[in-house]
């Protein structure tokens, strides 16, 4: 931490003496939770916010970038997002002599810890409705006594932690709106769904996934709503892989989503059927190549939630199970959301379609059985 301020402060110049800087690295005490969104927020007005981390060996000094999508805003929708980064900081200055908790270094032209840095709301000036949705993960909101009360025995999966996205209770869900807020839009589809997702389920060594979520999406699906979703080239596990998958096949999430079906229609052929009817499933495409040049597969890091043609999300939310702080927004208007389809959406699935593995218009549906 400290040889990145000095190396920050020293290419800035002689005026770094006057620059109040602050950088704190924070997590629960459960090492399990910590900030995942990804914020530069400007004065309360200005904001992008989105999948895209400062981290230039995934984006630019690498010769297979992962592909991502950022959104920027302007109005009272940005001061929301600054507010956010002011939750970290309060739990971070809050504990900033402890290291079991977080490092914390500043320049000395900072006199404190920056606590609370928002400023007054700007007013808008545009139409667009905006709603930032958010989640706290363990420990650092409101309900900060989760992280010491969740049982370590109820481990699902491989992580280290209990699987508090399906098991949390009403304590987690009310740290975590933004989760709830992503199942929301899918339930609420009436025509069709587009996610885009570097994955949707979490798989080591058994694959995990939110069940309301999955839930939601297998209810749509029964009524006949299309789902269509675009995930990292698949195959965590081997030399060719991206580093951006957690599966080794697309077959892991067709899988799960049709068991899901099968336990919400109460029907194996219902289910089945409207699994091959309306779900497209595929691995990320921009182009005609299936990989780089270096054989490595592409990977996909946007969080991205399209619905009806009405509203779309773009954030640091990840739809499988992680307790982290994360941070979207959701834009409700048609006229954005055509926009976003037409430049983002709409060329993704074009070539992307070439990977499916479920495609009701390549009449293609693997599924078990």
């Amino acid at each position: 931490m400290q040889q990145y301020l000095d190396k920050l402060l020293a290419d800035v110049g002689p005026d770094a003496t006057r620059l109040p800087v602050a950088i704190t690295r924070a997590s629960t005490n459960q090492l399990v939770s910590w900030n995942h969104a990804k914020i530069v927020a400007v004065d309360g007005t200005t904001a992008i916010v989105g999948g895209h981390n400062m981290w230039s060996g995934s984006y630019i000094q690498t010769i297979d970038p992962v592909h991502d999508v950022s959104v920027a805003v302007s109005g009272p929708a940005a001061d929301v997002a600054q507010r956010f980064a002011d939750t970290q900081w309060t739990f971070a200055c809050a504990h900033s002599w402890d290291k079991a908790y977080d490092d914390y270094v500043h320049s000395a032209a900072l006199a404190a810890c920056p606590e609370h840095l928002a400023p007054t709301e700007s007013p808008g000036a545009g139409h667009v409705k905006v709603l930032a949705v958010a989640r706290e993960g363990i420990g650092i909101g409101p309900f900060v006594s989760l992280a010491n009360t969740v049982d370590p025995n109820t481990t699902v999966g491989c992580g280290p932690a209990p699987d508090l996205t399906n098991l949390g209770g009403a304590v987690y869900d009310a740290q975590n709106p933004g989760e709830e807020a992503m199942r929301a839009m899918v339930r609420r589809a009436t025509d069709h769904v587009n996610i885009s997702q570097q994955d949707i389920t979490f798989g080591c060594p058994m694959p995990t996934y939110d069940a309301r979520m999955f839930e939601a999406i297998a209810d749509r699906l029964l009524h006949g709503v299309r789902v269509r979703i675009v995930l990292s080239t698949p195959g965590a596990k081997t030399k060719n892989s991206t580093a951006y998958s957690n599966i080794n096949s697309l077959a892991e999430v067709s899988n799960d989503l049709y068991q899901v079906a099968v336990r919400v229609a109460g029907d194996a052929t219902a289910a089945r059927a409207a699994v091959c009817a309306n779900l497209q499933l595929a691995s990320i495409r921009f182009g005609p190549s299936s990989t780089w040049p270096n054989g490595h597969g592409f990977g996909n890091h946007a969080k991205v939630i399209e619905v009806d043609g009405q509203a779309f999300s773009v954030g640091s939310n990840n739809l499988y199970p992680a307790w982290l702080q994360e941070f979207a927004y959701v834009y409700d208007d048609a006229a954005a959301t055509a926009a976003f389809t037409t430049n983002y959406l709409d060329p993704l699935w074009s070539w992307s379609k070439t990977t499916a593995v479920i495609d009701h218009d390549q009449d293609r549906c693997e599924l078990p059985g």
